[in-house]
């Protein structure tokens, strides 16, 4: 009887042990499944995350491109301009009206901006015409600095001219420089510039014609939002042009059968200042 006790006793004890194992086993095992899940969980959110993050610098990238893609210009202008003979009687006339065309493009140094702000670039316009016109020219006499004198009223004023085209002034030229473009907000951009423009400038009053290459130098600023823009830039440059006028003649000084330019035609050096400042509206493209 004692040997069954102690035989059932330990088949208890036995049994016991077997289940706590069992126990162990499975808590184990299902804390092992909890931390594989959550360990899933967490690559998960993470891949989430990461591709979140990609759409997100995706949209950024996006955007900038919008902002920064319109890197071509389209200016029209309203220009002030000034030309002054330099020597001589050093006389200076004011456009009565003078108009400005400029086409040109921007590139950007670097594609990402500097602080997500600012983007440096090289200004390359090839195409500039400006036209200035400075009004007729006057009959009467003029002083030292090349006002009129005062008209006599006693005298009647001297009979216009059958020809008289009056002063023009015209240069076709190109530019390039550097330029900074600030985007604070949204689609608004701020952009300043320098450009060194070479030009060939052509200047008519009345019967004598000016003409040379002339370097001209051009500085602004403008402020734009998407398509639109407004500037305002100064444009200054100095020449000796090569002068050519009319001389006076008459059919019995020119030699029909041996003609001579120089007889009809005196070329001389005159040296001109132009200074302007153009206000204008910009398309950017």
């Amino acid at each position: 009887m004692k040997t069954i006790l102690l035989l059932l006793a330990f088949a208890g004890t036995a049994f016991m042990k077997l289940s706590a194992q069992v126990v162990t086993d499975s808590t184990t095992q299902v804390g092992k499944d909890v931390l594989k899940q959550e360990q899933r969980n967490d690559s998960l959110a993470q891949v989430v995350q990461n591709l979140e993050e990609q759409v997100n610098d995706t949209k950024k990238q996006q955007q900038q491109d919008r902002v920064w893609r319109r890197n071509k210009y389209r200016n029209i202008a309203f220009v002030k301009q000034s030309l002054q003979e330099q020597g001589g009687m050093g006389q200076k006339w004011d456009s009565d009206y003078a108009f400005a065309l400029t086409m040109g493009r921007t590139y950007y140094l670097h594609r990402k901006p500097i602080l997500n702000l600012i983007k440096v670039g090289i200004d390359w316009t090839y195409f500039d015409l400006n036209y200035a016109n400075y009004g007729k020219i006057s009959n009467y006499a003029l002083e030292g600095d090349g006002t009129p004198v005062d008209p006599n009223p006693d005298y009647p004023y001297e009979q216009e001219e059958e020809m008289n085209i009056g002063r023009h002034q015209f240069e076709y030229s190109m530019h390039i420089g550097p330029s900074i473009t600030v985007n604070p907000i949204d689609h608004l951009k701020v952009n300043a510039y320098f450009r060194y423009a070479p030009t060939f400038s052509g200047i008519l009053i009345d019967d004598e014609f000016s003409c040379n290459y002339a370097s001209f130098f051009v500085s602004g600023a403008s402020i734009s939002y998407k398509l639109i823009s407004f500037g305002v830039e100064s444009r200054w440059g100095k020449a000796k042009y090569n002068n050519f006028s009319m001389n006076e003649f008459s059919e019995e000084d020119l030699d029909v059968e041996n003609p001579n330019l120089n007889d009809v035609i005196n070329k001389s050096k005159r040296k001109f200042k132009t200074n302007s400042v153009r206000f204008y509206i910009s398309f950017r493209l």
